[in-house]
């Protein structure tokens, strides 16, 4: 077993310097540039992207989540002390534990090998992030830039990456910078496409009906989901799933009794995301156990960790334990006894989409 395996059941710039200048918001949080960016993009971009990557959409579109065993396999990756230096990131160690949790789950020893059986130079890949918290509770800066350049040392070119979530300026309170030229991974919300943001047609899957983002529908061939580990109050944990709900026009419509609905796995079973779902990396170097998902510090810890899974719904069981586990030791009552455990990873194992089952999970920690 490799060394540090164990077995259990200020703003940021993203990506490489010297880019023609990036994207920059003005007073409004409107942004400069815009008339040429938006032509941009409808035109060779999206020639590129709706065109790439098709040999590994075959491979890792069906929930490719199985290890040994028939179990799916979640990394679970920590360095308490060292991810955080006095409340900073420290990003050699999140590469360093990024990388060994990668090859972890993929049992490669070559981490450019393991991105490499994911993605390939012809992908675009969004990195869909959450950011809705603000910079209390939301990705930090230094993890996506930890992923952006593992897969430019895979091959994947940095202008062929989009950071994205569904508003720029909840982007930018977080700490991003928006980028949408020059020799970096590009970084901005939906809403930076204007009227062209979401696709023009209702799209249904399920008891979903909406609008999907063209970032996912027309630019992307590979999806990396980088969600936060965190509470919710409605949805019972914030983790993976919840995270799609940013791909979509009108989530706030599915938030009524969203932890026990079939909103989620319906969202999750509509072919665009299954299809181009490639990978789960959830930043948890701080994590909330209650009272989310706005930023509450007396509710967050650093956990300093970061999840990694193929299969988004374990990624989700594993996390609702760790935050299951904070909440006991913190003396509140569990997700169940509060009325909001999240059923709808019961229904989404149903359904296919992965396993909520802990008997069918292998977790492995890596430090």
């Amino acid at each position: 077993m490799n060394e540090g395996f164990r077995r259990t059941g200020g703003n940021v710039k993203i990506g490489v310097s010297g880019s023609q200048g990036p994207f920059r918001p003005d007073g409004d949080g409107t942004t400069m540039k815009r008339r040429r960016f938006l032509k941009r993009i409808s035109s060779a971009g999206l020639v590129l992207a709706l065109g790439a990557g098709s040999a590994r959409r075959k491979a890792f579109g069906e929930s490719a989540a199985i290890s040994t065993g028939g179990k799916s396999r979640i990394i679970v990756a920590r360095r308490p002390g060292k991810l955080l230096v006095d409340g900073k990131p420290n990003p050699p160690e999140i590469s360093d534990l990024l990388g060994r949790g990668i090859c972890a789950l993929l049992d490669e020893k070559d981490c450019g090998a393991a991105w490499k059986k994911l993605f390939s130079p012809e992908d675009v890949v969004g990195v869909k992030i959450n950011t809705l918290g603000g910079k209390g509770i939301a990705n930090r800066p230094e993890t996506v830039r930890a992923v952006c350049e593992a897969l430019q040392a895979a091959g994947v070119p940095p202008q062929q990456i989009i950071v994205w979530d569904r508003l720029s300026q909840e982007m930018q309170r977080a700490g991003f910078e928006i980028v949408t030229e020059g020799d970096r991974p590009r970084c901005y919300g939906s809403d930076a496409l204007g009227d062209r943001a979401y696709r023009r047609q209702t799209e249904s899957s399920g008891s979903i009906g909406s609008c999907f983002s063209n970032i996912l529908s027309k630019q992307c061939t590979a999806l990396i989901n980088m969600g936060v580990l965190k509470d919710h109050d409605l949805s019972g944990i914030s983790i993976a799933m919840k995270n799609l709900f940013g791909v979509i026009h009108n989530p706030n419509r599915y938030h009524f009794d969203v932890h026990k609905d079939p909103y989620l796995p319906d969202l999750a079973m509509h072919p665009p995301l299954r299809q181009k779902l490639r990978l789960n990396v959830i930043d948890a170097l701080t994590a909330q156990y209650h009272n989310g998902p706005a930023y509450k510090a007396e509710y967050t810890w650093p956990f300093e960790g970061i999840l990694l899974g193929l299969d988004l719904v374990a990624v989700d069981r594993v996390g609702w334990d760790v935050i299951e586990a904070r909440r006991k030791e913190a003396g509140l009552p569990s997700l169940k006894e509060s009325g909001r455990a999240p059923e709808y990873l019961q229904i989404a194992e149903e359904k296919g989409l992965g396993f909520a089952d802990s008997a069918k999970i292998e977790t492995i920690e890596v430090t």
